[in-house]
């Protein structure tokens, strides 16, 4: 645990070192150029229908990307980023036997050491901002469905209505996930009651018409148009189907997998439960679904929209999706392949649960995430950001002039964006 505590708090001071990209500038010439509102018809007709995140990145280019509010900004994204995991971990901490801090350090270490990078999840801002503030509102949209079970009251129904508006206009990826979570979560529950949820139902229509709304922006056809192989339907379908089964392995990295080898059982205690009342063939069915669609949506529409595979940040937000179902998917393994326990799978049990731990460092440690991070503090953070103060100054003295920057002699993989 204090391995962990000590991972979380170098990342979190990791955000000293970042500082503005290329696209951080664009948007604050834009915001300049057309105004705070005016960005939002600009972008509706001419790139994507982003709602929530263009409003969030607007104000922040409004306020002036210097590189002292550049850290600032990275900083409330590590934070609301770790605040919801926390949030989700509690809640489900009242459903089951987890403790939350331990569980909270392990998962979300687990997480950011796993991401395909770190660098657009957390300390490129405009990327975060489109991308991880959706896994930040799902975590908050999952800890209120806990809660909604526990406890019955018009506030958590509003909240989540609220929520599900800002989620489904944060980004495409999001606004799918989210919505085969809801429809997943009421189809569950009307097996178990045999009645359906009208709240639920009213959420997911909001949830639906905001995401229309969205999708069918101008932009996102006038972005499409950049792209020579995208919206071919044959491409789109059949990489779609292909990368299901790529993406299901892809998915968890050796620390991921160490602590799911040792706690699997646990695991599918907890989807049996949650399953429970359910009849057996229908809900193989709706995990195989949802797990199918997770995957396929989100790779169709890379795709569709681009026509080639998702982008690494795109594949952060399915791994967190993928990670949430993997109880359930795990549970569908354990019901479809029933078969006796290999003697080599007994022999990692009995290892796994004496030295679990060390094995989960060294497992950490073999992460190229945790590796870069610990060459950044010792060789190159300093560097850079001595580096980064002078082309930003540069460029703070010389408004209204050209300014040559250059390019960055040191880049810190943990922390510098390019594309």
């Amino acid at each position: 645990l204090i391995f962990c505590g000590v991972l979380l708090l170098a990342w979190t001071g990791a955000v000293y070192y970042t500082f503005p990209a290329y696209d951080d500038f664009h948007y604050t010439g834009l915001v300049a150029k057309h105004g705070f509102l005016g960005l939002q018809v600009y972008h509706y007709l001419n790139w994507g229908g982003r709602l929530t995140s263009n409003i969030i990145i607007a104000a922040m280019a409004s306020a002036d990307l210097q590189w002292h509010w550049y850290s600032l900004w990275s900083l409330t994204i590590v934070a609301a980023t770790f605040g919801s995991i926390g949030y989700l971990i509690k809640q489900l901490s009242r459903i089951t036997t987890l403790k939350p801090w331990p569980t909270f350090l392990i998962f979300t270490v687990t997480l950011l050491a796993s991401l395909f990078t770190i660098i657009q999840f957390l300390y490129w801002v405009t990327g975060a901002v489109y991308y991880t503030t959706g896994v930040i509102g799902t975590c908050l949209g999952l800890g209120l469905l806990i809660q909604r079970e526990i406890s019955k009251a018009l506030w958590i129904d509003l909240l989540l209505g609220l929520l599900t508006i800002l989620i489904v206009c944060n980004n495409e990826i999001v606004l799918l996930g989210w919505l085969q979570i809801l429809a997943t979560y009421t189809t569950l529950k009307y097996f178990k009651t045999k009645n359906l949820d009208k709240a639920m139902l009213a959420i997911i229509a909001i949830g639906i018409v905001m995401g229309l709304i969205s999708l069918l922006a101008p932009g996102n056809f006038a972005r499409q148009q950049l792209f020579e192989k995208s919206g071919q339907v044959f491409r789109t379908v059949g990489n779609g189907i292909l990368h299901y089964f790529i993406f299901s392995a892809r998915m968890l990295s050796i620390p991921a997998f160490v602590l799911i080898f040792r706690w699997r059982r646990e695991l599918v205690s907890f989807a049996a439960k949650m399953l429970e009342g359910i009849p057996r063939r229908e809900a193989l069915w709706i995990v195989w679904l949802e797990w199918f669609l997770l995957i396929f949506s989100t790779s169709a529409l890379a795709f569709w929209a681009m026509g080639r595979k998702p982008n690494t940040r795109s594949l952060n937000v399915m791994m967190f999706y993928y990670w949430v179902m993997l109880p359930f998917i795990l549970w569908w393994i354990s019901q479809v392949w029933k078969s006796t326990t290999p003697r080599w799978l007994s022999f990692a049990d009995r290892v796994l649960s004496q030295y679990w731990i060390p094995i989960f460092i060294v497992a950490l440690l073999s992460s190229k995430i945790v590796y870069t991070l610990g060459k950044d503090y010792l060789f190159v953070f300093a560097p850079y950001r001595e580096e980064a103060e002078i082309k930003l100054t540069s460029l703070r003295e010389g408004r209204g002039k050209d300014i040559a920057m250059g390019a960055y002699e040191h880049r810190p993989g943990t922390t510098f964006y390019h594309d």
